[in-house]
């Protein structure tokens, strides 16, 4: 039996910017009516206004009733935290529920509901009129001076919601139809990230109240100086356009002036030049100024549950190789840059520090902590996606070389320059030039876009350089290109002979018309919609270039994409790291220890104080799976109070 089931709620609390746990949690939050079907049977409808269904919480409370839901985790807060407590409805475990979102987004689907049932054509599409009207009606009418909420629930508005909400539920059964089951090792991971989401992170929340505090009168001084120094030129260190304008007056015309960036790269590479002292200064104030990062600050303020911690953290599936992004406060993108002692840097710390906001963001990562009586342990892969790629190739030398812990880039370097590996030094040009070939260049970037990494870097090369270095990592490496191109043949193959499966190494496609199926050798797979091979005239000449139906990483629209071999070669290495990472997961799960979040190849757990040790972790993490055998894993992990890097 599967229940499928929808919400309609209001608050005085902004969902977009609190998250689903903090805004549940909200004594203002409500839910005004609810939408059901059993199986193919009519959509039911419950107001709050009306006792409590009792054929629906029969339904809630049989462990034999699977309930389905689209962004499930919404339904789920909705029942914990408000139908449960306020009105006694039945609160199902996690393991009964089915989230369409997740399926559709693990065949590499749009996840909201509207975008998967266009991109596969249903008969049914989600109420965009009612949708208009849902984003009225759950947010206050006004709010008059006594404090009293009016709300839009005139009868008229209601029942034209509810129709609203049943349509949903109707558009979420055919997605339930069409869409394919989680594996059972999926269905795991998904159950896993859902605990996740619960468990959330503990964070120094007073102190993030006194980041912004503290970061707003920083900002305010540091723009009166900039004003001062570029005599009103530039009003605010985050304008960018009249950035761009004085310094072009100042001689330094060296910007695209398309380019609207202008971020720390771009300036931490003009401050390595010559400059007189008021333009290092400006620059100075940009960088440190123009930190969108200090924004996590007022993030975590916005998302703290009333415990301490901030929950909802990871996306499930959110990127089309099954790796997790990152939501919420956004623990992916945290500044790398940390300070030596986050206690002390809290104490002295003034708005009238020059120096306040970057100090400022070089604290946020140790804002995360652990709750009293535990503690965080961190374990970070080491270089897993180019030990992934010298694995699937069969480049036996440099597997070896990451399986003995050997000099791999010192190797690399020594190639490209022509010495002894003895002469390349720690911290020299030449190995971080060795250590970007190898971690860049194993998808087939050419020298035109490693001569531009490199740049970004703060290092300049030639051109020359910058071809030889690439053609260096391709020689030395032979077997990695021809990785490239036997996944390209075999997948062309797969799509001009349907239902007839290809295979190269530990890897097989499929396609039978409206699916390319990538079987990793996990076994689980990757999807791509409508594929097909198209003549394309590049700058080699005319050939077959595969095309399929995917979410623009840029645009974010679902439209036509185009992808050859060392696209395919990262898609399918970045999918068996992640199943590698996903099963670590699982077996620290199963080893009591607790898993709080996943920041890219890291995981981060919390554990009490006398548990578990960085050694156990690193072994737990480090066990290869029967069919990853001869993977050279390796792990670097940490702990402390509060996390760090």
């Amino acid at each position: 039996m599967r229940l499928h089931i929808d919400f309609e709620t209001r608050s005085t609390v902004d969902l977009r910017k609190s998250g689903v746990y903090r805004y549940a949690e909200d004594p203002n939050t409500d839910v005004i009516m609810a939408c059901w079907a059993v199986d193919d049977g009519p959509v039911q409808t419950w107001f709050h206004t009306e006792p409590s269904p009792a054929d629906l919480l029969r339904l809630l409370d049989d462990p034999k009733c699977v309930v389905v839901a689209h962004n499930a985790g919404f339904e789920r807060a909705m029942l914990q935290y408000i139908l449960g407590p306020r009105y006694g409805w039945p609160v199902p475990a996690v393991r009964r529920w089915d989230d369409t979102a997740a399926r559709a987004a693990r065949q590499s689907l749009p996840r909201s509901l509207d975008g998967a049932s266009q991109a596969l054509g249903l008969h049914v599409t989600k109420d965009v009129e009612g949708q208009r009207l849902m984003m009225r009606m759950c947010r206050p009418r006004s709010i008059e001076d006594d404090g009293k909420i009016v709300w839009w629930d005139d009868a008229s508005r209601m029942q034209r919601l509810a129709e609203y909400c049943a349509q949903d539920v109707e558009v979420e059964r055919a997605l339930d139809d069409v869409l394919r089951p989680l594996t059972k090792e999926e269905q795991e991971i998904w159950f896993l990230t859902e605990k996740i989401n619960d468990r959330g992170v503990f964070v120094n929340h007073d102190f993030a109240k006194q980041a912004i505090t503290i970061a707003n009168k920083a900002q305010f001084l540091m723009n009166e100086e900039l004003s001062k120094l570029s005599d009103g030129a530039i009003a605010a260190a985050t304008n960018i356009a009249q950035f761009k304008s004085f310094l072009s007056h100042n001689g330094l015309n060296i910007f695209d002036m398309t380019d609207d960036s202008l971020n720390k790269k771009a300036v931490d590479n003009l401050l390595k030049t010559d400059l007189t002292p008021k333009i290092r200064r400006v620059l100075e104030i940009r960088r440190d100024g123009g930190k969108s990062s200090v924004a996590k600050y007022q993030a975590i303020i916005d998302r703290v549950s009333n415990d301490g911690r901030v929950r909802g953290n990871l996306m499930y599936h959110g990127a089309s190789t099954g790796r997790w992004s990152g939501a919420g406060v956004q623990l992916q993108n945290l500044p790398r840059e940390t300070v030596k002692d986050w206690e002390k840097s809290a104490k002295e710390l003034t708005p009238d520090d020059p120096k306040a906001l970057a100090v400022l963001s070089r604290m946020i990562r140790g804002t995360v902590c652990a709750s009293p009586g535990m503690r965080l342990v961190w374990a970070d892969y080491a270089a897993i996606e180019a030990r992934g790629v010298a694995w699937l190739a069969g480049q036996t030398d440099l597997v070896e070389l990451f399986a003995t812990g050997g000099k791999v880039y010192e190797e690399m370097a020594a190639s490209i320059f022509r010495v002894p590996v003895a002469e390349i030094g720690k911290d020299s040009m030449e190995r971080f030039l060795g250590k970007t070939v190898v971690l860049g260049c194993g998808y087939s970037m050419g020298p035109v876009k490693f001569r531009q990494t490199v740049a970004g870097m703060g290092t300049t090369i030639d051109e020359e350089l910058a071809h030889h270095a690439v053609n260096t990592y391709r020689t030395k490496y032979a077997a990695i290109p021809q990785l490239w191109n036997r996944l390209n043949e075999a997948t062309i193959a797969a799509i001009k002979t349907p239902k007839r499966e290809t295979t190269y190494r530990q890897v097989s496609f499929y396609c039978d018309g409206d699916w390319l199926l990538i079987r990793l050798p996990s076994g689980r797979k990757l999807f791509y919609r409508n594929p097909r091979v198209v003549k394309y005239a590049g700058p080699y000449g005319e050939r077959d270039t595969i095309e399929y139906m995917a979410i623009n990483s840029l645009t974010k629209k679902w439209g036509h994409e185009r992808t050859f071999g060392g696209k395919l070669t990262e898609n399918i290495v970045q999918g068996l790291c992640r199943d590698l990472i996903a099963g670590a997961m699982l077996d620290l799960e199963a080893q009591d220890y607790s898993v709080v979040g996943s920041v890219h190849d890291e995981i981060i757990c919390e554990v009490p104080d006398s548990f578990g040790s960085i050694d156990e972790m690193i072994s737990i993490m480090c066990r290869v799976p029967d069919w990853a055998k001869g993977f050279p894993i390796a792990a670097e992990a940490k702990e402390g109070k509060r996390y760090g890097k």
